[in-house]
């Protein structure tokens, strides 16, 4: 901006200078008016809307830009937030019901299969974000994401384990589900 207000302030000191040289060094002030001053107003009339007409443009791409991103950062707060949600769900639902119970790893139902890329950052359209002051807002969502995709895929082995190994071991001993067992008799099974 500031290299933008020097280039004008030049132009402008050219033509007025080159305006009183004109009027100076010329008497006749209809040939003055008719030959310099209208040509050199239209000229300034010219570079001044083209000038206005590119800062407009500028400053709407700015607005445009900043309206992206805090799109991009409503979205990345949605995300977290179903994450947040997707994991406080899935300990309201499976882990607290059998918490208190001594067996609690037998209890705990399995559940089907977690699809850990249905909830995800688009880190494309938080690149604003790789600025030096916010790097590290990028780099903790980063971790973040890890973090949830890894819990993600801890449920699921625990589930894909429950179904493939410990229900056929249950049966096989003939327990039921859902029926009520001490941790003694479960180490006896195991």
């Amino acid at each position: 901006m500031k290299g933008d207000t020097e280039v004008v302030l030049m132009v402008v000191f050219f033509f007025v200078g080159f305006a009183i040289a004109s009027f100076l060094a010329c008497n006749d002030q209809s040939f003055i008016f008719s030959s310099i001053v209208n040509p050199l107003a239209t000229l300034v009339a010219a570079f001044m809307g083209a000038w206005s007409a590119f800062k407009l443009q500028l400053l709407q791409k700015f607005e445009e830009e900043k309206k992206n991103q805090i799109a991009a950062g409503n979205r990345a707060l949605s995300t977290l937030m179903q994450q947040i949600n997707t994991l406080k769900l899935f300990q309201v639902d499976f882990i607290d019901p059998v918490r208190n119970d001594p067996i609690r790893h037998f209890a705990m139902r399995p559940l089907l299969t977690y699809h850990e890329d249905v909830i995800g950052f688009d880190f494309k359209s938080l690149d604003y974000l790789a600025q030096p002051q916010h790097q590290q807002t990028l780099f903790e969502l980063s971790i973040e994401e890890n973090n949830f995709r890894k819990a993600l895929n801890l449920i699921n082995a625990r589930s894909r384990l429950h179904f493939e190994i410990v229900l056929p071991m249950l049966s096989r001993a003939g327990l039921k589900d859902g029926g009520k067992y001490t941790d003694k008799l479960m180490s006896t099974v195991i």
